[in-house]
């Protein structure tokens, strides 16, 4: 573990909790920081993970489109150039997919919430 660890958690109450644990500033520091989601968030703005996966299953997913889709252009350039990591990454991708649009959602949700 890191000199600082957070671990974002989404709960049915609308709101997300995280968690941090670790050293901060040579202080050993533990809690929770809740904010809510904003409803007027768009949901324009929200990925779906169903289409994330059908862009990666069936679509695209060995020339990047799904990560073109999530806003990561870098990676989706390395993806179309290398036929997606030679296969290795789109069988990464095919994993942990789900996650990737969970932690764009909560980054979109926290730059809404904190007005960044």
């Amino acid at each position: 573990m890191g000199p600082f660890a957070p671990k974002c958690v989404y709960n049915n109450l609308k709101q997300i909790r995280l968690t941090y644990v670790g050293y901060m500033f040579g202080v050993f520091v533990e809690g929770n920081i809740y904010f809510k989601i904003f409803k007027e968030m768009s949901t324009r703005m929200r990925k779906d993970k169903a289409i994330a996966y059908i862009l990666l299953i069936f679509i695209g997913g060995f020339i990047g489109l799904h990560r073109f889709y999530l806003g990561k252009v870098g990676t989706g350039i390395l993806f179309l150039l290398t036929f997606g990591l030679f296969g290795f990454g789109w069988i990464y991708d095919l994993f942990t997919l789900g996650r990737q649009v969970d932690n764009y959602n909560y980054r979109l949700a926290y730059t809404k919430s904190h007005g960044i």
